[in-house]
């Protein structure tokens, strides 16, 4: 009732924004209401929102073929391809000429995709000033002046001039194609043509509370271009070893959108950073990479769940998720974890862990006796959400002749740490990892493969620690253990045999598989134990000088993530073993982690868990109830 008295000073604005559309990305228009009011404060203009609930109604229309650049003589004319309309290709940002928009020439015959295009066209494009009488002075139509801008202002994408109509676009040239959704996925007859949306907010009785409002797009750019090809480099002779199956694997951190900003990465689209264009491109790099096992980091929960699970899954793959240890970021799904997919016709999943390293933070803390204030303060500094999955498979097709547990292998997929200046967290992760499977795996004998992002480069104590079994005390991550959170180097140790796939194939790891312009190096590593599996083959990873062809960056319009995938080709050995030193198996520290003499059975486990350890669902293909950087 007080509201009502206001009322009459109430005005509705409608805003709608829309970015680049891209054929087979869907394409979401931002839309909002407000309310203007000059008695009204913003708590009162709250209330007011409040009480006229809305909804929003979209109507799509689909316009003519329309030129992305004014210039005759623009070297991209003709091309629809993403990768020419970049900003890195054009050399700068879209410009647009603010004295012919301010006149109510059309949008499209003002806008330049460069300034090498403005400036080769300003000879022309200065008579159109000529004959806009009064608006343009003597001194801004010189042609001898070539570095005035002529009125040059930036166009940002999906900011329509005022003045557009659909009389600027082709006039009655329009036809509906979509209507009630706010979600419009361009198809390939859209390409090189505009779209129109129009957007109304509705009250729920269906009359009009704003609106409508009426956005042009930018023509249609065509499906994003796949990354180029990677050569698969063969080891020789590798194929010949005595083996019960060979299988492909890939560990890829894809960059979770939550982190994908324009505040991370300055030198990427807007567009080409959104997770509708990215996604096209990861899931097609997953599915011609034809990879048995599939591990990935940085996977957001809603991404897993409405993206990349359907798309892999009707490919024949199964999956399995697991979110970090924290709160989503804003609505629900936006957190990001580990997902691990494999071929079903290859694989039966037989256990399924994952280990939370918060947990075996509590533990830790426990164990070493701390009481507050020192708990508190080891639990703060240790706990960081990272998490890992553990799964074990049973290859297919089943021999008769073989051991049960020469037929099988222990898949691990981490993401650690990524704080540089805290080397000392990822290494109680590593250790913490190692320790938690290291029983389990040796006296199951069983094949290992543990892939992630670990966030630490060949010289780390990290790198170290997983090849050598042990730790050299001058590392940073010991030196600055101020809180002695690592405990006795003497117990510092492991005894699983492991080998960087990629490092052991080259003789040294790759030069870079993180290249972002402030850093660029080797985070990511695929570890398998050489006693038995043989890596085949691995494909080599793109130069600088192929990624500077796309973009300053990763990511950029061809690469979708910051991380580069890492892909090999291993064979299961019939016999052998993943111990490093046999005689050292009982050492007497006390290790943590799942208890011995595990049964596998299918879908069960029938040993109970153990500190940071959890056991799952192992159903192949099961959804994670409600899902779960750096």
């Amino acid at each position: 009732a007080i509201l009502s008295d206001y009322m009459s000073d109430v005005t509705w604005e409608l805003s709608l924004r829309a970015e680049q559309p891209i054929q087979g990305c869907d394409l979401s228009p931002h839309a909002f209401i407000r309310v203007k009011s000059n008695t009204l404060d913003n708590p009162g203009k709250a209330k007011v929102l409040e009480a006229n609930p809305h909804v929003f109604s979209y109507r799509w229309s689909r316009g003519p073929s329309q030129q992305m650049c004014s210039s005759e003589q623009c070297p991209r004319q003709g091309s629809n391809d993403p990768s020419d309309w970049s900003e890195f290709s054009r050399g700068g940002p879209c410009l647009s000429c603010s004295v012919c928009l301010k006149a109510g020439v059309p949008r499209h015959e003002t806008l330049y995709c460069s300034m090498s295009c403005f400036k080769g066209a300003w000879s022309q494009h200065s008579q159109k000033h000529l004959k806009l009488k009064g608006t343009v002075s003597k001194e801004r139509t010189d042609t001898d002046d070539k570095e005035d801008d002529g009125g040059l202002s930036g166009y940002v994408d999906g900011q329509v001039p005022t003045s557009d109509s659909d009389a600027n676009h082709g006039g009655n040239n329009w036809v509906d194609i979509f209507k009630d959704s706010k979600t419009y996925t361009p198809c390939e007859d859209d390409v090189g043509r505009i779209l129109r949306v129009e957007c109304r907010a509705l009250t729920p009785n269906g009359d009009t509370l704003a609106g409508p409002i009426v956005v042009y797009t930018e023509a249609v750019l065509s499906a994003p271009r796949m990354p180029p090809r990677r050569g698969l480099h063969t080891i020789p002779g590798a194929a010949t070893a005595t083996a019960l199956q060979r299988f492909r694997v890939i560990s890829y951190n894809i960059l979770a959108e939550i982190y994908a900003t324009k505040q991370a990465y300055p030198y990427c689209d807007t567009w080409s950073l959104a997770w509708p264009y990215r996604r096209t491109i990861i899931i097609q790099e997953l599915l011609d990479s034809m990879s048995d096992v599939i591990c990935l980091q940085e996977v957001q929960a809603d991404s897993y769940e409405n993206d990349l699970m359907p798309a892999l899954s009707s490919m024949g793959y199964d999956g399995l998720f697991k979110q970090k240890t924290r709160e989503s970021m804003g609505q629900y799904g936006k957190v990001d974890g580990c997902a691990t997919f494999w071929k079903r016709s290859k694989f039966l999943l037989m256990e399924n862990y994952s280990i939370e390293f918060n947990e075996c933070v509590v533990r830790a803390a426990t164990q070493m006796g701390l009481e507050d204030p020192d708990r508190h303060r080891f639990i703060s500094r240790m706990s960081k959400d990272n998490i890992a999955q553990v799964l074990v498979f049973e290859v297919l097709p089943r021999s008769s002749r073989s051991r049960m547990s020469s037929n099988h292998i222990c898949v691990v997929n981490t993401h650690l740490y990524s704080n540089h200046l805290r080397p000392e967290i990822k290494l109680w992760q590593t250790y913490t990892l190692l320790r938690e499977i290291e029983d389990f795996v040796l006296n199951q004998e069983l094949a290992l493969i543990i892939c992630g992002d670990f966030n630490s480069e060949p010289e780390s104590a990290v790198y170290d620690y997983m090849s050598s079994g042990s730790c050299n005390e001058e590392h940073n991550a010991l030196v600055d253990d101020v809180c002695r959170s690592l405990g006795s180097i003497d117990h510092f140790m492991h005894n699983i045999d492991l080998s960087s796939a990629m490092g052991s194939t080259f003789g040294m790891e790759p030069q870079f598989t993180n290249y972002t312009k402030l850093f660029k190096g080797t985070l990511d590593y695929v570890w398998f134990t050489p006693g038995r599996l043989k890596v085949l083959a691995v494909t080599d990873l793109p130069s600088e000088a192929d990624i500077s062809e796309h973009g300053e960056a990763l990511p950029s319009v061809s690469y979708p993530s910051d991380h580069l995938m890492l892909c090999c080709d291993v064979a299961l050995l019939s016999s052998g073993s993943s111990v490093r030193n046999p005689h050292s198996m009982n050492r007497g520290h006390n290790r943590g982690g799942m208890n011995r003499g595990m049964h596998m059975g299918h879908g069960n486990n029938s040993s109970g868990n153990l500190s940071g350890m959890r056991s799952q669902s192992a159903s192949p293909g099961i959804k994670m109830g409600k899902p779960g950087r750096r």
